[in-house]
């Protein structure tokens, strides 16, 4: 059974996405939703560290054992800052680390809220990415913190790797676990000429099956003759179709027969 508040059920959802199942824990009132989640799902290998300093470098250690990321989970205020040693000594040796921070609804900051912190950002320059979610209301914030969420585990290994920092807002306590199934989510897959010779050739068969495909093009301030040429050349082998903004300095024109606009 899972908790109820949306954006920590996006988060677990995705993490068995992106198959980051090592999770040291330090529950707090704040993160025992995500704690108590993730302990009854036996997809997650959990590790309990109650001290936030200790669990950092207890992350760090088996991230480098195991090279692949680890989760580490706190409850809100200065809980929080007792992660900022081990995540600098990640950011300098390249550990992909998930930091999870519980945090209070952003209304009550400034305000003599009790033992709130500004948390949003806080880990500055040492960390790859840094997200604040919103509080999930209405489908409009599912959607952003999906978002949200998936551009902050993306960064884990894009162009080298290192801790990436999620902050998560929430109006009240919640110990409410009467939740069987985790909501659908979009998983970003990222695919760049780094990506393995496999990966690609999965995507290219894929791209033979289907009955009809676009490309979406946004706005480009300078579009090579090699990417012409590549889109020239994807149109006349799939029979795409393409679709542009204004600004993005790619017309129907130049695509020969093969694209459309």
């Amino acid at each position: 059974m899972y908790t109820e508040l949306k954006s920590y059920q996006i988060i677990i959802a995705l993490l068995k996405k992106y198959g980051i199942r090592h999770c040291v824990l330090s529950a707090g009132s704040r993160n025992v939703p995500f704690v108590h989640s993730i302990e009854e799902d036996p997809f997650f290998k959990c590790y309990s560290v109650v001290d936030e300093r200790s669990a950092g470098y207890f992350a760090m250690g088996i991230a480098q054992e195991l090279n692949e990321p680890v989760v580490i989970s706190c409850t809100s205020s200065t809980a929080t800052c007792n992660y900022w040693p081990a995540v600098a000594a990640a950011y300098y040796q390249n550990v992909p680390l998930v930091i999870l921070t519980s945090d209070r609804t952003p209304a009550m900051l400034k305000q003599r809220e009790d033992q709130m912190i500004d948390q949003v950002g806080m880990f500055d320059r040492h960390v790859r990415k840094s997200v604040n979610l919103p509080i999930v209301d209405d489908q409009d914030n599912f959607i952003f913190c999906q978002r949200l969420v998936n551009e902050a585990l993306l960064e884990l290994n894009h162009h080298g790797t290192g801790p990436v920092h999620i902050n998560v807002p929430m109006k009240a306590y919640n110990n409410s676990f009467n939740v069987k199934k985790l909501p659908d989510v979009v998983w970003f897959e990222r695919l760049d000429k780094l990506s393995e010779e496999a990966v690609w050739n999965k995507k290219i068969e894929k791209l033979k099956k289907a009955k009809r495909i676009l490309i979406v093009c946004g706005q480009m301030s300078h579009v090579s003759d090699k990417l012409r040429n590549n889109l020239d050349r994807f149109f006349e082998k799939f029979n795409t179709s393409l679709t542009m903004e204004y600004m993005t300095n790619i017309y129907a024109g130049d695509m020969g027969s093969g694209g459309g606009g």
